[in-house]
């Protein structure tokens, strides 16, 4: 926006303020706008609640005292704490259950035997996602098991980009490579397995959940907050350190071999698939809409009390 469009937001906030005396504020951005705006709140004598989604927020000076922090991971919740020393509670996203499943739709991991007609699926191919650790698994898979196919969904780089990147997987043929999609509950009907290996720490995981509550296996980095979406179930696995600091460094053979034989250890034995999706849907219960709605709530009443027990 323009310098006196963000004037015109900043007067108009700080007049709806006056009318409104609001209790509680929740702000997410980083920037000076944003930054004035969450001044202007606090002097209203309004809560500042600040929301962290992911590990980079570092900005000296963001956490004034008095501010409260709501995280979508215990993982990020302790790195703020240990950041900025400010009470940091844990509400996980909301995780709808149509993003999942869809009434009607039949769902492969409802027929485990038939798992091996499904896809091996990687979502958002970008190097930070763990690109070079999938290209490596497909072209072993190409070599050991013929049969396994793998689905990849564009995320923020469509395959025009990775051409230039000289990515070629769209080419293989073991891979099904497809556009965005909105449609994510058919994508998880097809998917026998879900990789999620990024090399950068996530701050929760939101897709891991959504696959489990179709009853998808994941296989996920051990990094970030992606073992807590996991919720026990199914398995982390390495990501070594060098691959953290730099996208495109060797992942090592030990990397790969840990990969792949977890993942042909879920194509090839039919009691530990089935193991594994039954984990799987377990696992993503605890992360249900409704409890991160009562978990809400009980959030914001206990601020909402610290407020009016400080006025």
């Amino acid at each position: 926006m323009t310098s006196e469009e963000a004037q015109r937001l900043y007067s108009g906030w700080r007049s709806w303020l006056a009318r409104a005396r609001h209790e509680i504020v929740v702000s997410f951005g980083t920037s000076k706008l944003s930054r004035q705006l969450q001044a202007a709140a606090r002097d209203s004598s309004a809560r500042i609640v600040l929301y962290f989604g992911n590990a980079e927020i570092d900005v000296p000076d963001l956490v004034h005292p008095g501010d409260r922090a709501i995280c979508c991971s215990a993982f990020l919740a302790e790195l703020y704490r240990e950041r900025y020393v400010v009470e940091a509670e844990v509400m996980y996203p909301v995780v709808r259950p149509e993003r999942s499943r869809r009434l009607g739709l039949p769902v492969l991991a409802d027929h485990p035997e038939l798992r091996q007609l499904g896809f091996v699926t990687f979502i958002n191919p970008i190097p930070h996602k763990g690109l070079t650790l999938v290209r490596r698994l497909i072209d072993r898979a190409g070599r050991e098991r013929p049969g396994m196919k793998f689905l990849i969904i564009e995320g923020r780089a469509p395959r025009e980009i990775m051409a230039r990147m000289k990515v070629d997987l769209p080419g293989r043929p073991n891979v099904w490579w497809l556009p965005a999609q909105l449609d994510m509950a058919a994508v998880y009907s097809r998917s026998a397995v879900l990789l999620m290996p990024s090399f950068w720490r996530e701050g929760f995981g939101r897709a891991v959940v959504e696959a489990q509550s179709a009853g998808v296996p994941v296989l996920a980095g051990d990094i970030g907050g992606l073992p807590e979406a996991l919720g026990g179930s199914n398995t982390s696995l390495p990501i070594p350190e060098r691959c953290i600091e730099n996208h495109y460094a060797d992942l090592g053979p030990e990397t790969v071999e840990a990969w792949f034989t977890a993942l042909t250890a879920l194509w090839d034995d039919d009691e530990a698939y089935r193991r594994a999706v039954a984990q799987a849907r377990e696992a993503a219960e605890r992360f249900s809409a409704e409890a991160t709605r009562a978990r809400a709530l009980e959030i914001f009443t206990a601020i909402g009390a610290a407020v009016g027990d400080s006025r």
